[in-house]
């Protein structure tokens, strides 16, 4: 995703942005192998610890691009949100 659209869209009332949001978690995933990590792979099978590891970064990139919605961007407050278009209807 375009990393200029996730800094202008929010996560959070308090204008945190996606990027912002999401950079911050995947700052605790490293922290969380980091002080954990040998716990967590001595759990898995050994072919399991590389996709484990790779689908927690993708969760945690992908987690709140539903909130690039418009509709979501307006209950939170942000300034910078396009006027959102109505779905057609007959």
């Amino acid at each position: 995703m375009d990393t200029q659209v996730l800094s202008k869209l929010w996560a959070k009332s308090d204008g945190t942005t996606i990027r912002e949001h999401t950079d911050k978690l995947l700052e605790n995933l490293k922290l969380l192998q980091q002080l954990y990590g040998d716990l967590i792979e001595n759990a898995l099978d050994p072919e399991e610890r590389e996709i484990f590891w790779k689908a927690l970064e993708l969760a945690c990139e992908y987690h709140d691009y539903g909130k690039m919605h418009c509709w979501f961007q307006k209950k939170v407050g942000n300034p910078n949100l396009k006027p959102c278009k109505l779905p057609y209807r007959r």
